[in-house]
C-alpha cells in the first residue's frame, strides 16, 4: 500500500496467497500453460533431483510453478521452505512430505535461515524468491547435494544466470568464474510470462533452458523449449 500524502491517489496491490494449488497436469494443459512434453519432463526433472529456478516478472505465476512441482519430491525427502511471507503451504497442501518452514525476518535473515537449514541435512530447500547475497550461500548448499526450487525476476531463462551473478557482492571469482559456477550448479531455468486478456490473465510457459559446462569449462545454456519456436511450427502467427 502506498498512502496518497506520497502519490497522487492510495494505490493498494493485493497479492492472494490461497492455501491451494492452483496448477495441475491437466488444467495446464486445457488452459494452453504449456505442452504435456514440458510438463512430464519438468516433473522428471524433480524426481532425478534437478535444481530448478522459475523467472518472470512479478505477479506472473513464479511461486504457483514451484508448487506444484513440489508434489513430484519424493516423500522421504527432507524439504525446507525458507520465506519471508508464507505462500508455499507444502505441508498443507501434501501432508504426506517431510516439509519444515522457515519464515525470514529483519533478525532472521534468509542468510542466517539457508545456513541453519543446512544443519537439518535437507535434501531439499525451496526459496520463495532470491533477491540477494543469500544466492551465494544457496549456490554453497547446491554444491554440497543440497537440492533447490526457487524463483527470481529476471526478463527471460537466458538472463538467470547474470542475474544471480549481479546479486553477489564482492566475491573475489571473476564474470567467467561466476557464470561457470552457476552454470555448473543450476540444471534448469523456466521463464513465465503473463498478459491480461478479455477473458483474464494469461500465463504460460514462455521457455524452458538447461545449463551446463562443455568439456573446455566453458559455460552453455540450450533451448529445449520456446513458446514462440511452439507458435511458428503450429503456424501461429507472430
Amino acid at each position: 500500500m502506498i498512502h496518497e500524502s506520497i502519490t497522487s491517489y492510495l494505490s493498494i496491490s493485493i497479492r492472494k496467497t490461497p492455501m491451494i494449488a492452483r496448477l495441475s497436469q491437466k488444467q495446464m494443459i486445457k488452459d494452453h500453460y504449456a505442452p504435456n512434453h514440458v510438463i512430464e519432463y519438468l516433473n522428471q526433472a524433480v524426481k532425478d533431483r534437478k535444481n530448478i529456478l522459475v523467472s518472470g516478472l512479478p505477479g506472473a505465476g513464479k511461486t504457483e510453478l514451484i508448487k506444484y512441482l513440489t508434489s513430484s519430491i519424493h516423500p522421504l525427502e527432507r524439504i525446507i521452505t525458507i520465506e519471508d511471507t508464507l505462500e508455499m503451504h507444502v505441508k498443507s497442501l501434501y501432508p504426506h512430505l517431510d516439509c519444515v518452514s522457515m519464515r525470514v525476518n529483519d533478525a532472521f535473515t534468509y542468510e542466517m535461515a539457508i545456513k541453519a537449514s543446512l544443519r537439518q541435512r535437507p535434501d531439499w530447500i525451496l526459496v520463495s524468491e532470491v533477491r540477494s547475497k543469500e544466492v551465494y550461500y544457496l549456490l554453497q548448499s547446491m554444491s554440497t547435494g543440497t537440492h533447490c526450487l526457487s524463483t527470481l525476476h529476471a526478463s527471460n531463462a537466458h538472463q538467470i544466470p547474470q542475474r544471480l551473478i549481479h546479486m553477489i557482492p564482492g566475491h573475489d571469482l571473476s564474470y567467467d568464474q561466476m557464470k561457470s559456477l552457476i552454470h555448473d550448479a543450476v540444471d534448469i531455468g523456466v521463464h513465465i510470462e503473463s498478459s491480461i486478456t478479455s477473458k483474464g490473465i494469461l500465463r504460460r510457459i514462455k521457455e524452458v533452458v538447461t545449463f551446463s559446462i562443455n568439456e573446455n569449462n566453458h559455460p552453455i545454456t540450450t533451448t529445449i523449449y520456446s513458446y514462440d519456436d511452439q507458435r511458428h511450427q503450429e503456424g501461429v502467427s507472430q
